[in-house]
């Protein structure tokens, strides 16, 4: 993916399936801006602006900077996901993990020393 903030920006939203106007919701900006930042019509996002597109949507500031070039690691996705959930839906998806891992087919073979 391009290093582009207007790339990363729209990269965020259609990964979330959202629209522009849901996605300037999140971070406290109009359609319009949303637009614009896609477009790279706006030079210097405000800081804060910054600030609020990497805590809603789980990214570092180096990454949505193009300063690391790696996409958002599927932990942190996990993570957002996970908070979104309620104790029965954690207990679901925690159990659902377990059942992957001891079928043996999808675990990374690691040491007993590396499993948390």
């Amino acid at each position: 993916m391009s290093g582009d903030i207007g790339n990363r920006i729209k990269f965020l939203r259609e990964s979330h399936h959202l629209t522009m106007e849901e996605f300037g919701n999140r971070i406290g900006v109009g359609k319009s801006a949303v637009n614009k930042y896609e477009k790279g019509r706006v030079e210097n996002i405000k800081r804060t602006t910054i600030e609020q597109i990497c805590k809603a949507f789980n990214v570092t500031p180096e990454w949505f900077l193009g300063l690391d070039e790696s996409e958002p690691s599927i932990p942190n996705e996990v993570a957002r996901l996970m908070n979104m959930l309620n104790d029965e839906g954690k207990h679901k998806v925690l159990e659902y993990i377990t059942d992957l891992v001891a079928s043996g087919r999808y675990s990374v073979k690691c040491s007993e020393s590396e499993v948390v």
